[in-house]
C-alpha cells in the first residue's frame, strides 16, 4: 500500500517537481553525483534505464508466476507494519512496479525489510559489496525498512534495551526460513539482487548477484566470536538457513563449492574476501557436503589467505616477537654483566648495536613466535579470534603459534600451491629468525638501550657517590705499584684532585688517565653541587653544617657565583651532604697531613704535573663553543664543577 502510494506519487513528478537541483538529489539519494532528476539518469553507464527495464518485466513475469503463501516468520518494519512477504504479496504491486521509470523511482518505492543492521562502507564498496563490515545487529530482532533508511540518508538513530550495542541502524538484513521458500523465485531475480545491491553498496549503477550474500556472509563473520547466547544461536541458524535457501542451488556457488575442495588453494586465495570462504565453507557444512578432511584442507587455506593480507608489504614483521627465554632478555642479561667495561653511555649504546648486529642464527634458547595480543589489536573484519572460532567449530580445537607461522611461511613462499609436506619447524623458525633479526632486533637496539640505561646509571651513581681527594704521594705509590707515569697524570694542587682521570674508589676506571673524562662523568653531570669540593676544603675548621650552607649559597662557584642552589636539585638530602662533607674533611685533613711530609722530589713531582683549576675550566669552555663533530653527539658537560 505504502509502496505503491509512493510509485505513484513519483511517476507524477510529485516528489521532485518544485523542488532545487540539490534538494531533488538528494530526495533521489543515489550515490554522490549531484543533479536533477534527468541528469542521473544521463549518468548511468553500467545498470542503465534500458537495462533496468528489462529486469524490472523479468521480476513482473516471476511475480505473476510464484504464488504466495500468507504465512511467514519475518518480522515486520514497525513503521511499514508488512514484512518482505507481505509487499510481495501486495495486490496492486505490479501495478506500483509498472510505474517505477528507472531504479531511482523503485528504490525510493519498494521497501527491503529486514533485521535492523548496522555496517561499515569502505571507499570500494560501491564497487565490491564485500568490502562492507557488519558492526551490529540487533538483539530485539526487530526489523526496518530501506525506504525508512532511505529518507533519513541512510542513518536512523537507535533506541533500544540497555542489551543493543546499536546506536544507528544504516541497513537491513533480510532473513528467510521455511515459511518463506515460496519467495525463492522472486529473491533470485535480478531485480532483487538490485536493490540489495544499493542496500549493500547504495550504487544504483551495477547489479551484484552476491550483493545480499556478502551482507549475510559479513553477519557470519560478525557473529562467530559473539558470546555464546540464544540471540546468536538463533540468529546464527538463520543466516545459514538463508544461505542455503537461496544460494547453494544455484548453479554459480555449486562451482565455487566445487572450486573449494578441489583447489582450494587458488579458490581460496583468489577470493576477494575471507568472508566469503567463511560463509562457503559454513554453507557446505550446513548442507552435508564437506567431510572433516576437506574442511581442514579448506581450513589451511584460510588460515595461509589471513596471514597472507598480513605479508603484503611486510606488515607482520612488527608482528613478529621472541617467547619465553627471549633473545633480546639474553642480550640485555650478557651486557649488564659486562657494565663496568663501559665508560659512558656512548658505549653502552654501541655494545647494544654491536650484540644486536653480531647475533648468529642460533635460535636454541629462543623462539620465534607472531604477538596474538598485537593481532588481535589488528584493525581487521577477519580477526585471529574469529579465525580460530572457525576452526574450533570444524575441528574441535584452535590452531598454536606454529600453525600461525606455518600459514605465515606459507604464504610468503608457496602461495597459491598446493600444500605439500609441511615443512620443519626448525625450517620456519630459521626463516623467521633471519627476518626478526634482519629487521625487528635492529629495530628494538633503541628499546633494548632504553631498559638497560637505567641499571646502567643506577650502577654509575652507586660507583659515583663519593670522590676524594688523593695526595701526590698516595698518586705516585698507585702509579709505583701499577707501572703507570705519574706525568700523564693532570693535579690540581688547589683542589687535591686529578683532572683527566676518575677519582671515586669504586669506579672500574679509576686513576686511568683518559682524554675525555668529561664524557665519563657527564653520565652523572650536574648531580654535584658546583664548588663542592672548593667549599669543603676551604672551611675545614667549620662544622659540616656551616660548610653545607656555604656550598648551597654559591659562594664558591667559579659559574654563577652567588646563585643559590638546594640538595633536591641534585636528588639528595641534608644527611647524605652531612655524611659526604665529614668524609671529605676527614680525607682533606689526611693530605694536609701527608703534604707536610712531601720530599724535594714529590713538590719537583707535583709542580711538573700541576693543572690550575682555572686551565681546566677555559678548556671546558673552549670544548663548549667548538661546533659538533660530524658523528658525534653534542659534547657532555662536566658532572663536577669545583
Amino acid at each position: 500500500k505504502a509502496c505503491v502510494e509512493s510509485v505513484e506519487e513519483l511517476a507524477k513528478g510529485e516528489e521532485v517537481k518544485g523542488m532545487g537541483e540539490w534538494e531533488a538529489a538528494k530526495k533521489i539519494g543515489i550515490g554522490t553525483i549531484t543533479g536533477t532528476y534527468a541528469q542521473k539518469l544521463f549518468n548511468l553507464k553500467n545498470f542503465t534505464v534500458d537495462k533496468y527495464k528489462t529486469v524490472l518485466r523479468d521480476f513482473i513475469k516471476v511475480h505473476e508466476e510464484t504464488k504466495l503463501v500468507p504465512e511467514t516468520d519475518q518480522e515486520p518494519s514497525e513503521s511499514l507494519k508488512q514484512s518482505q512477504k507481505d509487499v510481495f504479496l501486495e495486490e496492486k504491486l505490479t501495478e506500483g512496479l509498472e510505474q517505477c521509470e528507472s531504479q531511482f523511482d523503485l528504490i525510493e518505492s519498494l521497501p527491503i525489510i529486514g533485521l535492523a543492521t548496522k555496517v561499515k562502507r569502505s571507499l570500494k564498496v560501491a564497487d565490491d559489496p564485500w568490502q562492507c563490515e557488519v558492526l551490529a545487529i540487533t538483539k530485539e530482532l526487530k526489523a526496518v525498512n530501506s525506504l525508512e533508511l532511505f529518507h533519513n540518508d541512510y542513518k536512523i538513530q537507535w533506541k533500544g534495551s540497555k542489551e543493543e550495542k546499536l546506536d544507528f541502524v544504516n541497513c537491513v538484513m533480510p532473513l528467510l526460513g521455511a515459511k518463506e521458500k515460496d519467495m525463492l523465485p522472486l529473491v533470485g531475480t535480478k531485480l532483487f539482487s538490485a536493490l540489495m545491491t544499493f542496500v549493500v553498496s547504495q550504487n544504483a549503477d551495477a547489479v551484484y548477484d552476491d550483493a545480499y550474500l556478502s551482507l549475510l556472509a559479513n553477519s557470519l563473520v560478525y557473529l562467530i566470536d559473539q558470546p555464546q547466547s540464544k540471540w546468536k544461536d538463533e540468529l546464527w541458524n538463520r543466516i545459514l538457513t538463508t544461505i542455503v535457501m537461496v544460494y547453494t542451488d544455484t548453479a554459480a556457488i555449486k562451482e565455487c563449492f566445487g572450486k573449494m575442495l578441489n583447489t582450494p588453494e587458488v579458490t581460496v586465495q583468489q577470493s576477494n574476501d575471507l568472508a566469503k570462504s567463511f560463509a562457503l565453507l559454513l554453507a557446505m557444512n550446513e548442507k552435508g557436503t564437506v567431510t572433516k578432511e576437506q574442511a581442514e584442507l579448506v581450513l589451511q587455506h584460510i588460515g595461509i589467505k589471513y596471514f597472507g593480507l598480513l605479508a603484503e608489504g611486510n606488515k607482520y614483521i612488527e608482528l613478529l616477537k621472541m617467547s619465553e627465554a627471549s633473545i633480546l632478555d639474553k642480550v640485555k642479561e650478557e651486557l649488564v654483566g659486562e657494565f663496568g667495561k663501559f665508560n659512558t653511555l656512548g658505549e653502552l649504546k654501541r655494545a647494544v648495536d654491536t650484540k644486536i648486529s653480531g647475533l648468529s642464527n642460533d635460535f636454541a634458547y629462543s623462539r620465534v613466535e607472531l604477538n596474538p595480543f598485537k593481532l588481535e589489536k589488528l584493525e581487521q573484519k577477519v580477526t585471529l579470534k574469529k579465525l580460530n572460532a572457525l576452526y574450533e567449530i570444524f575441528l574441535k580445537k584452535v590452531p598454536v603459534a606454529d600453525d600461525y607461522l606455518y600459514w605465515l611461511y606459507t604464504a610468503i613462499k608457496n602461495k597459491g600451491k598446493k600444500l605439500e609436506a609441511r615443512p620443519a619447524v626448525e625450517e620456519v623458525q630459521q626463516y623467521f629468525f633471519g627476518v626478526f633479526k634482519n629487521n625487528f632486533l635492529k629495530m628494538s637496539a633503541p628499546n633494548v638501550y632504553a631498559d638497560l640505561k637505567e641499571g646502567f646509571l643506577k650502577k654509575f651513581r652507586e660507583e659515583h657517590m663519593y670522590l676524594t681527594p688523593i695526595s701526590v704521594t698516595k698518586l705516585k705509590e698507585h702509579c709505583d705499584l701499577r707501572g703507570l707515569n705519574i706525568k700523564d697524570y693532570q693535579y690540581v694542587k688547589e683542589l687535591n684532585l686529578v683532572k683527566n682521570a676518575c677519582m671515586c674508589p669504586k669506579c672500574p676506571f679509576f686513576l686511568k688517565p683518559q682524554e675525555r673524562l668529561l664524557h665519563h662523568l657527564g653520565t652523572w653531570s650536574e648531580k654535584c653541587p658546583r664548588a663542592f669540593h672548593k667549599a669543603v676544603k676551604a672551611n675545614l675548621s667549620l662544622s659540616p653544617e656551616s660548610i653545607l650552607e656555604k656550598v648551597l649559597s654559591g659562594e664558591y662557584a667559579r659559574s654563577k657565583p652567588n646563585d643559590k642552589q638546594t640538595l633536591e636539585e641534585f636528588d639528595s638530602n641534608k644527611d647524605e651532604a652531612i655524611t659526604y662533607i665529614k668524609l671529605l674533611k676527614e680525607e682533606y685533613k689526611k693530605v694536609e697531613e701527608e703534604e707536610k711530609g712531601y720530599s724535594e722530589e714529590t713538590k719537583k713531582i707535583e709542580s711538573e704535573i700541576n693543572t690550575p683549576a682555572s686551565v681546566f675550566h677555559e678548556k671546558k669552555k673552549k670544548a663548549k663553543k667548538e661546533p659538533q663533530q660530524k658523528g658525534r653527539g653534542k659534547p657532555r658537560r662536566g658532572r663536577k664543577k669545583r
